[in-house]
């Protein structure tokens, strides 16, 4: 990927040149997002200066909307700004000086002020809170010869009410556009004077996350999370098509990515809907694999003879991906350097314009190194002018926008709408992407960075990147071993991950209502006490019955700890201890699976085991006491009482360790609800 897009230079050159006029018709504009003039501008301007305050405003804004107290709202601004220093916005830094002095009644004014400030920020990104705010918005932008897209705010739904309602909302906006787009002329292009935009397009059209349309949309469900989602969205899709409109489906996080995929495939396939093309659905070239993806959407497409629309996006949560992937021990799924995205965008348009034949492209970006490479390609391709577009945020970025609609004539913009508390999430990451230090918007207008370095080919910008953070592949052997980690937690969006998952469960039901034995002493031991372990899902539903042990299993099994275990006082063996009858052993991977699969039925550890259990509870530790079972291996040896508790637990066994000032108490534990995950967790409920 770093390596392999150095195109020639004849093109190279020209889309330098292409770059360089652009950026020549829009001298002198800024977006009005960094216009100091007004607040949203100051706010924008300090937070790329004091990354500590944007951290601190982006946490209040997102927790502002559920402030509905005064003194909930005071707490919030003395946590979050009462320290910051001079530059933080005046009415925030006299809110923090001043909150609890004043009583109720400054509570009220600078609750309202502060509201109202920061409500202003969403709408500068919003094109109204309702729908008749946004039919307003909409033919003020078409007036002006913009097209659009609506999309209702709001993500990932928590219950099947908040679904009902998101349908409902985009019910009432589609309702709404049908009887608005009566009255608009159509946007004139180079194609015939049909009544479409461009004399190829729809005008109105309409973008809608998928997650938002059913509340337990998850990956390892996914052929329910499609049906759920399914059955609300065809209807609107359907209203979509009587009157003649276009949708695009967003892509969201990586976690809904297979679903989403599925979701177009049948809803573009279904046989009421094949006859209609107009359906987009939205690429990520930050994910590493989204080159992969489209090239099978691709041929999927082909395959059905199916023409489809793609919407290509830089991506907008590549911060929650590369925490998230860290968190679990995943890969992480994104491009790691800015350059990276870049160059997949610019890869990837390539791909999609080569293919215009079956696929209309919205090339959606603010960067204009991004832009002129799309033109130039089409340019060189011979793609008809009617085989692609142009999109950019509302509210984001005016002087492209309107440079946009200047050379190509195509522009499309972004256009959420609805209330504030949905619309947060939307407003904070419109920040992150502003305030960013490798934002183009921010390096063009606001950091004022020379025009040949925005224009420079990203693939020469990251080799530059690399080399000054002195970043150099591992040779083979050269890597240091793994540290100690606990075992990740399954990814859901892996296919095969969902058939073993979906296989482990039906084996479980295979065998439900069986009884489940206790295992003492190397037996398994039936008892007449029995608890049963049911589906947690569907607590009706009884998997097995697990037998109960009492006071004769209990003294059985440490008769059988103390017969496997040698006295307490004899010397530590040297090597290897013979093994024990009943004796497990596990170690795989370096990953400790838990304490029972070591100290097992009476059966001694092999030094293998005692070694990997005593890593494994000290890493885990990190900081923590550790568990009694182990005494540390840098632990000096202890004196014991001659009299008390100590004294009474210093006459107990204990299991003799390999090495120095090492034991290790004997312990009786069930390997069978130890999950690898945590000491004694039980898995399979």
């Amino acid at each position: 990927m770093r390596k392999e897009f150095f195109m020639d230079q004849q093109i190279e050159q020209k889309i330098v040149e292409r770059g360089q006029e652009f950026f020549n018709s829009i001298s002198g504009e800024a977006p009005s997002i960094f216009n100091k003039g007004w607040w949203t501008g100051k706010v924008m301007d300090w937070s790329m200066k004091n990354e500590d305050f944007k951290v601190q405003l982006f946490r209040f804004v997102d927790v502002l909307p559920y402030l509905n107290t005064s003194e909930s709202l005071l707490r919030h601004i003395r946590e979050y700004f009462a320290s910051s220093g001079s530059e933080v916005p005046s009415v925030l830094r006299w809110g923090a000086g001043k909150a609890g002095l004043g009583g109720a009644l400054t509570a009220k004014i600078m609750g309202g002020a502060i509201r109202s400030n920061i409500e202003s920020m969403g709408r500068q990104f919003i094109i109204g809170q309702n729908v008749k705010e946004a039919m307003g918005g909409l033919a003020k932008l078409r007036k002006d010869g913009f097209a659009f897209t609506v999309d209702l705010l709001g993500e990932a739904s928590v219950n099947e009410e908040e679904s009902d309602a998101y349908a409902a909302g985009y019910h009432e906006v589609l309702d709404a556009l049908a009887e608005e787009q009566k009255k608009w002329p159509a946007l004139s292009g180079n194609g015939p004077d049909n009544g479409m935009d461009w004399g190829s397009m729809p005008k109105v059209n309409i973008s809608i996350k998928p997650s938002a349309l059913y509340s337990r949309a998850n990956p390892v469900a996914l052929e329910d999370s499609v049906e759920g989602i399914y059955r609300r969205l065809a209807p609107l899709y359907q209203k979509t098509i009587d009157m003649g409109g276009f949708m695009c489906i967003d892509m969201e996080q990586l976690k809904y990515r297979e679903i989403t995929v599925e979701l177009f495939k049948r809803l573009r396939s279904a046989p009421e809907f094949r006859h209609y093309p107009h359906l987009c659905l939205v690429q990520q070239a930050y994910l590493k694999d989204t080159e992969q993806a489209v090239r099978d959407l691709i041929a999927w497409a082909r395959k059905e003879k199916l023409p489809i629309a793609l919407r290509l996006v830089k991506g907008a949560y590549w911060d929650a991906e590369t925490v998230f992937a860290k968190q679990c021990d995943w890969p992480v799924p994104v491009w790691t350097h800015k350059p990276e995205s870049d160059l997949a965008h610019e890869k990837i348009s390539r791909l999609i314009l080569e293919n215009h034949d079956i696929v209309y492209f919205a090339c959606a970006s603010h960067n204009v190194r991004s832009i002129a490479a799309v033109m130039e390609y089409a340019r060189q391709l011979d793609v008809p002018e009617g085989r692609y577009e142009f999109q950019v945020l509302y509210g984001m970025a005016e002087p492209v926008r309107k440079g946009l609609r200047n050379v190509a004539g195509r522009v499309r913009l972004y256009c959420p709408y609805g209330k504030l508390i949905p619309g947060m999430a939307y407003l904070v990451r419109r920040l992150l992407e502003n305030t960013a230090n490798e934002s183009f918007l921010r390096q063009s207008f606001a950091d004022g960075a020379a025009v040949e370095l925005l224009m420079e080919n990203p693939a020469v910008t990251l080799e530059r990147e690399l080399a000054a953070r002195q970043e150099k592949a591992a040779m083979p052997g050269d890597a240091p071993p793994p540290p100690f980690g606990t075992e990740p937690p399954v990814d859901f969006t892996i296919p095969e991950k969902r058939k073993a998952y979906a296989q482990g469960i039906a084996a479980v039901r295979a065998a439900e209502g069986r009884t489940l034995p206790l295992y003492i002493d190397g037996k398994d031991v039936v008892t007449e006490t029995l608890l049963p372990t049911v589906n947690p899902a569907d607590p009706g539903e009884v998997l097995a019955q697990v037998c109960q042990a009492g006071r004769e299993e209990i003294d059985r099994a440490l008769a059988g700890a103390k017969a496997a275990f040698p006295a307490a006082g004899s010397p530590p063996r040297r090597g290897p201890p013979p093994p024990a009858a009943g004796t497990r052993a596990v170690h795989a991977q370096g990953r400790c699976r838990g304490p029972a699969a070591y100290l097992r039925n009476g059966g001694a550890p092999d030094a293998g085991g005692r070694q990997a259990l005593g890593t494994g509870l000290r890493r885990r530790g990190r900081g923590h006491r550790l568990p009694r079972i182990l005494r540390p291996r840098h632990a000096p040896p202890q004196r014991a009482p001659a009299h008390g508790p100590r004294a009474r637990r210093a006459q107990r066994p204990v299991l003799p360790a390999q090495g120095r000032g090492r034991r290790h108490r004997a312990v009786e534990l069930p390997l069978r609800h130890c999950d690898g995950h945590g000491f004694g967790r039980n898995r399979h409920r």
